[in-house]
């Protein structure tokens, strides 16, 4: 993975000239998954539609809304030269399902993902195709942002090193992508994620149904697993919304004894829909990609967190003489240190402090 900074950007865009007429011209789609978003959504799709460039198309698929999403994603509609279309799922089939129907029906060069309830800046999609078109060799690219609360207010410039995966960026600069994106905390958020278009087919089906693993952790791994490269840019693209009613959110408290204490006495249960997603992972990698370009490190580095997650598994429902010897293997081996957090999730699952949550 490369990291690309502000000022890398401005001299992308000094370089590269786009013939605007041309009829290679660049095509960029919009995929936007709604669900009772009608708080936020206006702001959030007046920031794409006021680009400094202009998407050619947004696909917006709503998950079956009981607001006024529905209705105000069409009076918008109305108004805009923007292609906007709008598909209303007759079923609620959830964000992950909902996301890759919308990603399906893109047919730009380029496929941004947007939340219902961000921010855009500016020249967000100007930024990351200049990108695109002066480094041909990236697949998918990935942006830092600022995150906000619920009144647009920002809270934190930084999500990056906010949520403490400035590390694992590190690793990503020196090359190693699929090690960064399997240790540590999810650094893929989809708001700020962007790829070519004729990749999709290359992560399509999404079948994840674990909370952990979504539609852009899923989009990001099987693309690094296959041999494709990512880059990331180190600069606000997005300003992050959190809020009470949203889906998936970064969290809002970061203080060192509240960290400090999620990491000693929060446990959550190991998810059996986790260890499944991570493995059709495997599968699809193994299945779709070509055989001279799979990240074969990576590849077997996410074999090794697939046992972690089984072990621990296991460890969560054995009793305690059985928890020691086990929980001493797993030590032994940098399992926890590479995919937990070391010592306190080994001490957690001494204890099992989860078998009130059991």
């Amino acid at each position: 993975m490369l990291m690309i900074t502000m000022l890398d950007l401005v001299q992308l865009g000094d370089l590269l000239i786009l013939d605007k007429n041309n009829s290679d011209r660049v095509t960029t789609s919009v995929a936007l998954a709604t669900f009772n978003g009608e708080r936020y959504l206006e702001d959030q799709l007046m920031s794409i539609l006021k680009q400094s460039v202009q998407p050619d198309e947004v696909i917006i698929c709503d998950d079956k809304s009981s607001d006024g999403t529905y209705e105000l994603l069409e009076s918008i509609q109305a108004y805009t030269n923007v292609t906007i279309r709008i598909i209303r799922n007759n079923k609620n089939v959830g964000l992950v399902e909902n996301f890759q129907q919308a990603i399906d029906l893109c047919s730009g060069k380029y496929i941004f993902l947007s939340d219902q309830d961000d921010l855009w800046v500016p020249n967000k999609i100007e930024a990351v195709v200049d990108v695109f078109e002066a480094r041909k060799n990236i697949d998918y690219v990935i942006s830092n942002a600022k995150i906000i609360d619920h009144a647009g207010v920002v809270i934190h410039d930084d999500l990056w090193r906010f949520n403490g995966t400035s590390g694992q960026f590190e690793e990503f600069q020196k090359g190693s992508q699929s090690g960064a994106l399997l240790s540590g905390s999810n650094m893929v958020y989809g708001n700020c994620l962007a790829f070519k278009g004729s990749l999709k087919r290359k992560f399509i089906p999404i079948t994840s149904r674990s909370a952990s693993i979504t539609h852009d952790m899923w989009i990001a791994l099987v693309l690094s697993l296959s041999g494709y490269r990512g880059l990331a840019i180190d600069f606000p693209l997005v300003h992050y919304r959190q809020h009470i009613k949203q889906v998936i959110g970064a969290g809002l408290s970061n203080s060192r004894l509240d960290l400090f204490y999620q990491k000693l006495f929060v446990y959550y249960p190991i998810d059996p829909s986790y260890i499944k997603a991570l493995s059709s992972i495997v599968s699809k990698v193994e299945s779709c990609a070509d055989k001279g370009e799979i990240d074969e490190n990576g590849l077997i580095l996410l074999k090794r967190k697939i046992l972690y997650f089984e072990n621990r598994l296991v460890i969560q429902n054995s009793k305690f003489f059985k928890r020691l010897l086990m929980v001493c293997a797993e030590l032994i081996s940098g399992r926890y240190r590479i995919f937990g957090s070391s010592f306190f999730s080994a001490v957690k699952d001494l204890f099992n402090f989860n078998r009130k949550n059991s």
